[in-house]
Formats: C-alpha cells, structure tokens, sequence
C-alpha cells in the first residue's frame, strides 16, 4: 500500500496541531511507502518529501498516475486542503482521508454561516475524516460531516522523551519547599492568559513558598516568585516540566492538548479547564482536575495542590501510568494503518 499526505507546510518537526501529522507521517513511513508533498518545505527534509510548489501540475499528474498503477490513499491533514478541492474526485481515483486540521477546531458559531474554504472543504468529496478527540468529532457532526465518515485517532507522544527525570531544581532559584505551577504562554487568546495571571497573582500573595514557572512569552511583570523561561526547544521541554509540581491549562477550548499529554507523560498532574478534549485525558482526582472557566474555582484547585502534597505524589505515579497506556503512538500507528486498509 502506498500513502501520499498532501499538506500546507512540513517542517520536520511539529508542535501544537501540527504535531499530530508530522509525527505521524514519521512513524508511519517506517511500516508502509510513504510519500509527502507539500507547499512549503523548512529545515532539513526527508527524502520522501517533495515541494509542491514547483512545478505543481506535474507533481498532481505523478501523484494521479501513482494512484492508478498503485493501491494508494490519499490523506489531507492540514488547511491547504482547499486548494485541492476544485479537482474532482475521480480525477485521482483512489481513497481520499481529511483531517485532522482542516477545519477550525471550535464549536461553529450555528448562526454564522461557513466560509468560502470551509464550504470547499465540507463539500469535497472524501471517504474518512479524521479527528482528534471525541470532543473534535462532534465539531465536525456540527460542521456537517456524517458521523459514519469521522474516525477517532488520538495523538500519542514520545513516551521515551517525555518522562520523569531528575533536575536541579536550584538551579532555576527553586527551594526545597517550593511548590512549582508551570504555564506555556503563548500568543492566543484562546489560551486564556488572563485567568491563569489573574489565579497567581493571588496565590503568590497568599502563598510565599509557591513559584510559577512561565514558558513562552515572557511576563512583563516581575517578581521573585515568577521564573521567566522564554521560549525554548520542543526537546528541552521535558526538563522543564521536571521542575514544576503540578501544569496548568486554562484555556478557553482545546481540541485535545499536546502540552497536557506531555507534561502527563513527566509524571506531572495537570489542572485544565473543564473544555473540549482534556476530559479525555483527565481523571479527576487520579491525574489532575478539571475546573470551570472562573478564577475562584481555578484558585481553590491549586489551594488544594498546595496542601496535599501526599496526593501531588500519589497523582504523579498515577500520570505516568495512565500516559504510559493511554499515549503510546504504537496502537495509533495501528489504528491509521487499519483505516487505509479498510478503505
């Protein structure tokens, strides 16, 4: 079997919602043929992956002809999709997989009607649409997509990269005593920066022993009890996430977070709003907690870290096992394998 992934970018490496097609596209080129053709290339390529962008109706006319002489499917991971819309379906005659970041990754405002990419792309015709959650299913059922056609494949993560670790928490100015929140900041508002600021700044003036580690974009304000990270490689993560006790997510929507399973994968409970995905990899109480979208219940969950660090310990083993089931990309490299075959 042959598998073309057809997409908008390929840097070689994937955060965020471009994690899942990169990572996949790498591990699934070690069980079947796999060749990608992208729009734009960054950093050093694979050699299975080839520029669209020059010389483009030739490399579709070799895809087409590698279609017919091969049983091959194609999959469409990423927004660019709709640029391809516009060539029917029979023209490459063979199956044809969307998904999973094609279309916006939020519940669709019903009032509003699809835009112009949108509508290319929910009319396309296709044979499987992939997602990943059961929180991001039903916002394709929302879009339009049949249910029958939406299959659910997870992320996994890199279980040997992300684990616990030893690290010198002194180093970072980190006391013995220290209770650690850590916090990625990034440039979106769905990320809800505002709640988590709000939360810390009182409980650093209610609690002195509590440090709160800020990757990403760094905060304007100072304090002794805030350690500014910056940005840092996606590699260095996991030593980051070693300092900290427990990692919040407070964001307005996730489809299913990358930065949870990660910290998860430490050994590290998270606190994430009650939203999308993240009660698909949160147990209450065993991993992490789920709270509402308000600062007064985000508070009182951290209070309640703070003040059982028996339960913090308890909890991280607990992280760790349940990741060690729950995100090993072995059993999601199967399940993509099984959906092209069966199509």
């Amino acid at each position: 079997m042959k598998l073309y992934f057809i997409a908008s970018t390929f840097r070689g490496f994937g955060s965020g919602k471009g994690y899942w097609f990169h990572k996949a596209a790498e591990l699934l080129s070690k069980k079947i043929d796999v060749k990608i053709f992208s729009m734009r290339l960054f950093n050093e390529k694979p050699a299975n992956v080839n520029c669209l962008k020059k010389k483009f109706c030739r490399k579709i006319a070799e895809i087409r002809r590698e279609c017919k002489k091969n049983k091959a499917v194609l999959h469409f991971p990423q927004y660019h999709l709709a640029l391809f819309s516009f060539i029917p379906r029979f023209f490459f005659k063979c199956p044809i997989v969307i998904g999973p970041n094609t279309l916006p990754l939020q519940i669709p405002n019903k009032n509003k009607k699809p835009s112009f990419k949108e509508r290319r792309i929910i009319n396309m015709k296709f044979d499987m649409f992939t997602a990943l959650s059961d929180a991001h299913k039903i916002i394709l059922e929302n879009y339009g997509i049949p249910a029958n056609k939406i299959k659910v494949i997870k992320p996994g993560i890199e279980l040997d990269i992300f684990k616990p670790m030893p690290v010198n928490r002194k180093k970072f100015g980190i006391e013995e005593k220290d209770f650690v929140f850590a916090f990625i900041n990034r440039f979106a508002e769905v990320k809800q920066f505002d709640l988590f600021e709000k939360a810390m700044m009182q409980i650093i003036d209610k609690h002195k022993h509590v440090k709160f580690l800020i990757i990403g974009k760094k905060l304007p304000v100072q304090h002794k009890n805030i350690i500014n990270i910056g940005f840092i490689n996606r590699m260095n993560l996991p030593k980051h996430y070693n300092l900290c006790d427990v990692y919040l997510i407070t964001s307005e929507w996730e489809t299913y977070s990358i930065a949870g399973m990660e910290a998860l994968s430490c050994g590290k409970p998270c606190i994430m709003t009650d939203v999308g995905g993240n009660p698909e990899q949160i147990i209450p109480g065993k991993n992490g907690f789920l709270v509402k979208k308000d600062c007064s219940n985000l508070i009182e969950t951290m209070e309640n870290c703070i003040n059982n660090p028996k339960l913090i310990k308890q909890m991280s083993k607990n992280a760790r096992e349940l990741a060690l089931k729950n995100f090993n990309w072995d059993g999601k490299i199967k399940e993509l394998i099984k959906l092209y075959q069966n199509l």
